[in-house]
């Protein structure tokens, strides 16, 4: 590659112009392509205002959700990406131009979060929603700083807020018990959700024609986009084939009703989605090793699964108890 001009240099794969305006430094971004940076770096030495003209944080949001997270992510997953990305960071900073967001405007970007309100509830953002929407902020000025845009991403160190361990939360024995005694369609549901350690989209679209010869349930996730292989206990996987169609008679958008209606007949709070903790946490207690509970999850990472390995109240409990039974004897 021939000698660059001056006040151009190269980081990485893409190029970049340093000059000097108002007595600070600025730097702008020429792209990845040599022909066309040295093409661009001519008409802003020969003061061409359309050359010069920045991009804005909200134009780059939407080409950020058209070529980066649409392969990270399915349909649904994207299209939640720039509802989020418009309604917070598109209405904090969307007017600015992306060379110069600086740390400080991030940071306040945080602060500006924390004074949100959720529409559902009327308070305030709590500190693991005001994470995933500063994670989507540290994605797009990272792909921003990997395409070439600006030469550094302005996302602070140690800007994430800090949430509180949580311990898994799985239901008893008792309380499952309880859910396996409810008249059906519910008590049938719940077994189904326990059976495929699956979400609640997950099980609603959930077939007999799912079910393998083998007695392997295949559950395709609507989350990752991925398919896992459930094994399925003898008499659970006989019930199944004794059905036709779809297993659940529920659709994909009625968890809260049927979360509802679960509650009022048990009496205690029920979510679907803990369904997974029960199933993750029990087999883990019993010796299974976490790569496999890992897979049966459907989690991307193993370090999702970590969170069940770490010892509920309850199993603590039990521990304590056979401690005490085995010091009486």
């Amino acid at each position: 590659m021939p000698r660059l001009p001056r006040g151009m240099y190269r980081r990485g794969s893409a190029f970049y112009l340093r000059s000097w305006e108002g007595g600070r430094e600025r730097r702008r971004s020429l792209g990845t392509d040599y022909t066309k940076a040295c093409d661009l770096y001519h008409k802003i030495k020969g003061g061409d205002d359309a050359a010069t003209a920045p991009t804005t944080v909200a134009a780059m949001g939407e080409r950020w959700a058209d070529v980066y997270i649409c392969t990270r992510r399915d349909e649904k997953g994207t299209k939640e990406a720039r509802v989020r990305f418009r309604r917070y960071l598109g209405r904090f900073a969307g007017h600015m131009a992306i060379d110069r967001v600086r740390p400080d405007h991030v940071r306040e970007y945080r602060t500006w979060l924390e004074r949100q309100k959720s529409k559902k509830t009327g308070r305030l953002f709590t500190p693991c929603t005001v994470k995933h929407l500063l994670d989507d902020a540290r994605s797009f000025f990272g792909w921003l700083e990997e395409g070439g845009y600006v030469t550094r991403s302005p996302f602070p160190r140690g800007l994430m807020p800090k949430i509180p361990e949580k311990v898994p939360n799985p239901y008893t024995e008792g309380q499952v018990e309880a859910f396996l005694a409810l008249e059906e369609p519910y008590s049938w549901t719940i077994r189904v959700g326990l059976a495929s350690w699956g979400r609640w989209g997950e099980v609603t679209r959930l077939q007999a024609k799912d079910l393998q010869k083998d007695g392997t349930l295949i559950v395709s996730q609507g989350k990752t986009g991925h398919v896992k292989h459930v094994p399925v206990e003898a008499d659970m996987a006989t019930e199944i084939r004794r059905r036709v169609g779809l297993l659940v008679p529920f659709s994909p958008t009625s968890s809260g009703s049927f979360n509802r209606e679960v509650t009022e007949r048990v009496g205690f709070k029920f979510t679907f989605h803990r369904l997974r903790a029960t199933a993750g946490c029990r087999a883990l207690e019993s010796g299974m090793r976490i790569e496999v509970v890992s897979r049966l999850l459907g989690h991307r990472s193993i370090e999702t699964t970590r969170h069940y390995a770490r010892l509920s109240d309850q199993a603590v409990r039990r521990e304590v108890e056979r401690s005490w039974a085995s010091a009486g004897d």
